[in-house]
């Protein structure tokens, strides 16, 4: 008989290909929430941008607060030194600072507006990759509880021993599903499915994929 029947296993231990995509996506899954949340990585990123933007935020509301009286540089030079005489003298030396902080305030609001675009572009680029690595966690999930489903009765021909024509697999099958199949009886609902081929390659892609010995 060229029909070998290589026993009952759960889906896990015959499709071994989706077996090995389990088990290898689990720590590539694990590496991928590094990448996001750890602090090196995009939410680190997030938090170091986030702080340089209130800072700069902050600095904008002292130089608003400074530009709204131009006057308190003087102010607080009068009210610092001892002679009010010589206070004045210097004061009437010293520039008004309205200018100077009115050009230091654009500096600040354009340092702003660049932190507050890299922030969003950080924070767009996380939520796209949440959004793809969320499905893939889901759909891993259900292939894994899909592949503990079992036991399945497998049985290969072509591949242990030798080859063999259709007519002769079929004549094997006939007589296997007859009498009974690993565990099988003639008289239970069953259901399967079968794949046959002729092509050596696909035969070897095929035995990659599934057990077959």
């Amino acid at each position: 008989m060229s029909l070998t029947v290589l026993g009952s296993f759960p889906l896990g231990g015959i499709n071994l290909a989706a077996a090995a995509a389990v088990t290898t996506t689990a720590p590539v899954l694990g590496q991928f929430d590094s990448l996001l949340f750890s602090p090196l990585g995009l939410g680190g990123l997030q938090s170091d941008v986030a702080l340089q933007l209130n800072g700069a935020l902050q600095a904008q509301i002292q130089l608003g607060l400074s530009i709204s009286n131009p006057l308190k540089t003087i102010q607080d030079t009068l009210n610092g030194l001892a002679s009010i005489a010589a206070s004045l003298t210097l004061a009437l030396t010293l520039p008004l600072p309205a200018v100077q902080l009115t050009a230091t305030l654009s500096a600040s609001v354009a340092i702003s507006a660049t932190l507050a675009a890299k922030l969003g572009g950080i924070q767009a680029l996380m939520a796209a990759a949440i959004n793809v690595k969320l499905p893939a966690v889901d759909f891993i999930a259900s292939l894994a509880a899909n592949l503990s489903a079992g036991p399945v009765v497998l049985a290969s021909w072509g591949y242990i021993g030798p080859t063999t024509t259709l007519a002769q697999a079929g004549v094997d099958i006939n007589a296997a599903f007859s009498t009974g199949l690993g565990g099988l009886v003639p008289g239970d609902t069953v259901y399967g499915v079968l794949m046959v081929t002729k092509s050596v390659s696909a035969s070897a892609a095929l035995a990659a994929t599934i057990k077959v010995t």
